[in-house]
Order: structure tokens, then C-alpha cells, then sequence
């Protein structure tokens, strides 16, 4: 969190949680960004430019905040998130 506050201030602290927020909403916790209207939904959600988005999700992959294989396939999940 702190490395991803750091690069992106407030603008990547609410982007965290509003990515947790709309995977708890979500059937089996996982968002599919392949399909372009759910992306665009998570840009909008998230208040955030697609090139913002791709890279703060890049960080994330990084930091092992996501998983790393499912996010080159644009599919977004967090163990980490399902286990808690």
C-alpha cells in the first residue's frame, strides 16, 4: 500500500480500494477486463484515465498485490482479498 500511495498519492490508495470494493461485489471475487464495458466500469468506478488504470495495475502485479498470470491475461484477482 505504501509503495502504491507513494507513486500515486490519494489517486492509488482510492484506486485499491475501490478495486477491493468491486471485487467483493462481484461473482467469485475476479473482474474480467478483457470485456471493454467492464473496464470501462472499473475506470469509471475507479475515477481513473485507462493509462493511470494499466499502470497502477502493473504495480499491483509487481507487488504481488494481484495475480501476475491472470492480469497479463487482464483478468484481475487477490488471493489475499478471497482469503481474509
Amino acid at each position: 500500500m505504501f509503495v502504491l500511495e507513494q507513486e500515486y498519492g490519494n489517486d492509488g490508495y482510492a484506486f485499491w480500494f475501490k478495486l477491493l470494493e468491486l471485487l467483493g461485489q462481484t461473482e467469485g471475487h475476479v473482474f474480467d477486463c478483457r470485456n471493454v464495458s467492464e473496464f470501462r466500469f472499473l475506470l469509471a468506478k475507479t475515477r481513473s484515465s485507462e493509462d493511470i488504470a494499466n499502470k497502477i495495475l502493473g504495480l499491483l502485479k509487481e507487488l504481488g498485490a494481484i495475480d501476475g498470470p491472470l492480469w497479463e491475461k487482464r483478468v484481475i484477482w487477490c488471493q489475499n482479498f478471497v482469503d481474509g
